[in-house]
């Protein structure tokens, strides 16, 4: 067997291991950096593991094709047990020569013991162009796996970035409802103690307790969203919850201006543009194909050596193995050349060309929608920077509230009540940097993903 096909079916092996392993149970600690968690995720997903072995297929689908450039060789062989129900037993017949009787007898006799062997060389001279254009169409149809292959790869990484830093929004907004929840419980207190003293109306009152009825539904609300958003990253992970579901997950605090999108991805091999490839490789199957189809047109031209040898006994197989003995020894050339068939050869050449067509006219398409696609994700970019830009002003402005409250509180202008919401304040225009960083970060993943080859 091919040594090359070897390795691949060894590394396909690894492959199978590999995917079966990630179905278990997997209760392994998740990664607290994002790039750690992509390269897991790149690792251990199902997807790549499939799209691998895919791969492994039609790598030896090529080894295959190139197989038919090479002679077969066959031997056959036949070991026969004979009984004749034929009549006719022989005759006898004299005659004379000079006046001399020559008896002559003549016997039918069928052996009941019969062997053959045969060794058969054929080689296929001539095919019109079909081998090359099978070896051409498996090597396409390879390539068009590959591109699925980083297809799949840049998929897993789109839905882990969204799946670890929407976990990182969650913890904020887990974050900011506590806070919230806090503030609005010593509201509520202040109130109480201001309405028996009959500083503050009832109706105020009740609009304080209203406010810390909805602060503790949005605190209940983002820790359920807490909840889904850790679920959601352990998958994206490829990892199956383990028996304690998602507890243990670390807190996720990682500065997304500390990530480098471009470099990580670049070394992950994930700045390809797989949805072209894609289209090519369906192109140049299809152009292989034509190629195969007109083929038809030519003849076939084979170069064939055969040795042969027999052996017969009336007694049994072992007098059969000593009588064997050489038959036949031939060389030729054998030419076939289909003339006519209905017509199948130029519709089979129709349908060839119509498919490369399709695939030609996809492969436009796909441009032109990945170039919308990145002037799209340009936007997102610019109008994200923009939105950390206010979330600065908005924390620089939170920030110069907050001293000035501070300042009010230590002349006793204001209550502690009053100074707590001017620190919410920054804790909540602090969040919100935070969020518009990971939402600038987020924009130049789709941003990396959409571009094109280096």
């Amino acid at each position: 067997m091919n040594r090359r096909l070897l390795t691949s079916l060894a590394a396909g092996g690894l492959l199978v291991a590999a995917a079966v392993a990630s179905g278990a149970v997997i209760e392994q600690p998740a990664p607290a950096s994002f790039e750690d968690a992509l390269r897991l995720a790149l690792s251990i997903r199902d997807e790549v593991a499939m799209e691998s072995l895919n791969l492994v297929r039609l790598q030896a689908r090529v080894e295959e094709a190139r197989g038919a450039f090479f002679p077969s060789l066959d031997l056959s062989s036949q070991l026969q047990r004979v009984r004749s129900y034929d009549d006719f037993s022989g005759l006898d017949i004299n005659g004379k020569f000079n006046n001399v009787s020559i008896p002559i007898q003549v016997k039918s006799t069928t052996p009941g013991y019969q062997a053959g062997g045969a060794l058969e060389l054929s080689y296929r001279v001539y095919s019109g162009g079909a081998r090359t254009a099978r070896v051409d169409e498996a090597r396409a149809e390879k390539t068009q796996a590959q591109a699925r292959h980083d297809s799949t790869r840049k998929k897993i990484a789109q839905e882990l970035s969204a799946a670890y830093w929407g976990l990182q929004k969650a913890q904020l907004t887990m974050q900011r409802a506590d806070h919230r929840l806090l503030q609005a419980r010593a509201e509520s207190e202040e109130s109480a103690v201001r309405l028996q003293k009959r500083l503050l109306a009832l109706v105020e009152r009740e609009a304080k307790l209203l406010e810390l009825q909805k602060a503790d539904i949005e605190q209940r609300g983002a820790a359920r969203a807490l909840r889904d958003a850790q679920l959601r990253y352990v998958l994206s992970l490829g990892m199956t919850p383990g028996r304690q579901g998602t507890a243990g997950l670390p807190h996720l605090s990682e500065p997304p201006a500390s990530i480098g999108i471009e470099r990580i991805f670049g070394e992950l091999n994930l700045i390809q543009d797989s949805e072209s490839m894609t289209a090519q490789g369906e192109m140049d199957a299809a152009k292989a194909r034509i190629g195969q189809a007109q083929a038809d047109y030519r003849p076939l031209v084979d170069l064939v050596a055969r040795y042969s040898g027999t052996g017969r006994a009336d007694s049994g197989y072992g007098r059969v193995y000593d009588e064997f003995g050489r038959e036949r020894a031939s060389v030729g050339i054998q030419l076939r050349w289909n003339i006519f068939d209905g017509g199948q050869k130029d519709q089979r050449v129709v349908q060839a060309v119509a498919v490369y067509e399709q695939a030609r006219i996809r492969l436009d398409k796909i441009q032109r929608d990945q170039e919308i696609e990145r002037q799209n994700a340009l936007s997102k970019v610019s109008e994200a920077q923009e939105a950390i830009t206010v979330a600065h002003a908005q924390l620089a402005l939170a920030k110069t509230q907050l001293r000035i409250a501070e300042v009010r509180h230590a002349s006793q202008a204001i209550s502690s009540t009053q100074l707590g919401a001017a620190r919410l304040a920054v804790s909540d225009a602090d969040i919100g940097l935070a969020m518009a960083e990971i939402d600038h970060l987020l924009a130049q993943v789709v941003l990396q993903l959409a571009r094109r080859n280096p």
